[in-house]
């Protein structure tokens, strides 16, 4: 999955990286596959996807990573167990719609609540000419953006158990506008700064006392 605009042309597509990603950020994998056969793919880390025609989705899925699908054709269900499962999900759909409203296409997103508080990932992004049509059967669903550009475009959301947030409202410290990683990361460099500064609190403390007790031993008259 290294190589630029690498391309997989097939009848029937199945694709599994158990450590790592099916594609990079910026550098998705081109499928070319029969219209009439539902795509599968599993990552541990990521799966990133486009295709210029209509994409049947089987079970796209990153168990630890965000999946990010752009195609120029619709994006529908191709199995009826078809769903779409990472931290953060990004769908674009340059001419037709995201799922349909006789079925929608099941989505997966993966909410995460920090030692803090703080609750990222879980983000859906969508944009389709036509409509979008999504559902979510578990767990709360974050926006960030779901759009279609035609003036009679349907946008049809549905959870079947959380809550519908704004993806983009942030918290005191602007974590949750991070990845879980990345604020897992910059919390961990906050508790290094802070351990520091306790540590050289201490020091400084105790090189008070042992000036102090000097000056006090120095000040006693001599026997």
């Amino acid at each position: 999955t290294q190589a630029h605009n690498a391309v997989v042309a097939a009848g029937q597509l199945d694709l599994v990286a158990e450590n790592g990603s099916v594609g990079e950020a910026g550098f998705p994998i081109h499928i070319e596959s029969d219209s009439s056969n539902a795509v599968n793919v599993n990552s541990d880390a990521g799966v990133y996807l486009s295709a210029d025609a209509d994409l049947y989705v089987g079970q796209l899925v990153a168990s630890d990573g965000p999946v990010e699908v752009t195609t120029a054709g619709d994006l529908t269900s191709g199995a009826s167990d078809a769903k779409i499962e990472g931290t953060n999900i990004t769908l674009q759909v340059v001419n037709g719609s995201i799922g349909t409203q006789l079925e929608p296409l099941t989505i997966y997103t993966q909410v995460s609540q920090l030692e803090s508080g703080t609750v990222t990932d879980g983000l859906l992004t969508a944009a389709a000419a036509d409509g979008v049509f999504v559902v979510q059967p578990e767990g709360d669903l974050r926006l960030l953006s779901v759009t279609t550009s035609s003036p009679l475009g349907v946008v049809s959301i549905t959870t079947q158990g959380g809550s519908i947030t704004d993806g983009n409202a942030s918290d005191v410290f602007n974590l949750n506008q991070l990845t879980r990683q990345e604020a897992e990361e910059l919390i961990e460099q906050i508790k290094n700064v802070q351990q520091n500064t306790a540590d050289l609190t201490v020091t400084a403390f105790e090189a008070s006392v042992d000036q102090k007790y000097l000056q006090y031993w120095t000040l006693l008259p001599a026997n």
